[in-house]
Order: structure tokens, then C-alpha cells, then sequence
């Protein structure tokens, strides 16, 4: 939403921005436009946010979560928010998690995928899923077969998508790299979001060009190429995407 998490290397989770519903956990309410230490979070090794909660994943596997909890987006039980981080209730040996819109995500060593929040439980609800999945974004999880399902039908796999080695939800769109360096894209293209060079009836689109990295934000694509170059597309009315314009690509 409007609030930033950031995790330092030796451990510990700094937020700033807004404290509405407690989502800078520094126990208390109030804004802050200056890095604030979570004091009660150590030896953290990954981090994830959503639109007024995040989730904050140890060393030891276990999961912490914090902010706007009405939704059960905090996974202990209650519908409560938090301006302290709490402990995820039954999660154990997480190597993954991923906090998005009012809903998070964790994946564990094994490559079961547990969800709660808006649309699901305030505890976490294992994924009834056979295969092992390799990685997990927003509602996109990705398996270690290079298929890629969506939670809201986990029976047959996304058409179209192969060899897949990397997955980005965003806002309403989505994109998906393959092993090859090929980025796909699917969902709302109202800002050329997802590519409109190729005028096809097909909400999956191929991007031509050698592909390292991929990340799907709000109506915005960004993509880095093996020679590590950025190239940007979709909504750009605030200067979003970096062009020194505000004009969309």
C-alpha cells in the first residue's frame, strides 16, 4: 500500500511509511518517514509485504506476521490487526513466503504450499496439491516440472506456459519466464502492460528478447535482460517506470 519493509543484512527489519493499521510493526499506530528498527524481529531471512500487512520468515523456518489482520492475512487465528509481529500459527521448515493484496503464502522444504487470508481461512490451509512446487507468487505457484498453476483452479495447469523458471504476480496481470529466457504475460493490458506489439487475441503473449528477470507490479512490467539492461512497460502517469516522462510504454 503505502508503507516499505527492508531487511538489513545482519538480520533485523527496518519499516517507514504508513502505520494506519500498525503494518510498520513497531508497536504502535503512528506514521514514520524515517526507517524504524521491528524490535522484535531477528535473524530474519526473507520478507514480504501486502497492501497493509507483511509477513517476516526466520532462520529456523518459522513465519511472523504483522499490520492489517481483518481479512486473517496474519494466520493466528484471529481477524484482528497487529501493530507487533505475531507468529504464524503450524508453519514449520518455510524456505519461501510471499504476502500479496490482503492474502499470504508459504512454501515449505518438502514443496507444499500453505495460504490464508482473504478468500481462505485465518489459519494457514495446506494446498491440496500432488505436485511439488518450486516456487510461489501472489496466487501463481510454480512447479519443480516448469508447469504453472493458480490457486483459484489448481486442477489443470496455466495453457500455454512450459519450462517455466520464474513467476511474478502483479496487481492483475502476471509474467512468467522460461528456462530459454522467454517472458510471458497474461491478464489486464490496459497500459501495454503485458506487451501489445503483437496484435493477437491471445491473453498470452510472447516477448521476444533474452529475459533474465521479471517483475509484475501495479498496471507495470519491469524486465532484465542477460546483458542487464531494464526495459519497462505499462502505466507511467507518475513517472512510475522511470522514463523521465509520464507518459506509458
Amino acid at each position: 500500500g503505502s508503507h516499505t519493509i527492508t531487511l538489513k543484512t545482519d538480520g533485523t527489519v527496518w519499516s517507514y511509511g504508513l502505520n494506519t493499521n500498525g503494518q510498520l510493526g513497531i508497536g504502535n499506530n503512528t506514521d514514520e518517514n524515517v526507517p524504524v528498527k521491528i524490535e522484535e524481529l531477528s535473524n530474519i531471512k526473507k520478507i514480504a509485504t501486502g497492501y497493509s500487512h507483511s509477513l517476516a520468515l526466520k532462520e529456523d523456518g518459522t513465519v511472523y506476521a504483522w499490520g492489517e489482520g481483518t481479512k486473517g492475512q496474519l494466520g493466528d487465528g484471529n481477524n484482528t490487526d497487529s501493530n507487533v509481529p505475531v507468529k504464524v500459527d503450524g508453519l514449520s521448515n518455510i524456505i519461501k513466503i510471499d504476502a500479496y493484496k490482503n492474502m499470504s503464502m508459504a512454501l515449505d522444504k518438502d514443496g507444499k504450499v500453505y495460504v490464508w487470508g482473504e478468500g481462505y481461512s485465518t489459519l494457514p490451509m495446506k494446498v491440496v496439491f500432488s505436485e511439488k512446487i518450486e516456487d510461489i507468487s501472489g496466487t501463481l505457484m510454480l512447479t519443480k516440472l516448469g508447469t504453472v498453476y493458480d490457486l483459484s483452479d489448481t486442477s489443470k495447469a496455466i495453457d500455454g506456459l512450459y519450462n517455466i523458471a520464474k513467476i511474478s504476480c502483479g496487481e492483475a496481470h502476471n509474467l512468467a519466464l522460461t528456462t530459454d529466457g522467454i517472458a510471458y504475460a497474461w491478464g489486464t493490458n490496459t497500459y501495454g502492460e503485458c506487451y501489445t506489439k503483437l496484435a493477437e487475441n491471445n491473453n498470452i503473449i510472447a516477448i521476444e528478447a533474452k529475459i533474465f528477470g521479471i517483475s509484475a507490479g501495479n498496471q507495470t512490467s519491469f524486465l532484465l535482460t542477460d546483458d542487464k539492461k531494464v526495459y519497462v512497460l505499462g502505466n507511467n502517469s507518475n513517472g512510475q517506470i522511470g522514463l523521465g516522462t509520464t507518459k506509458n510504454a
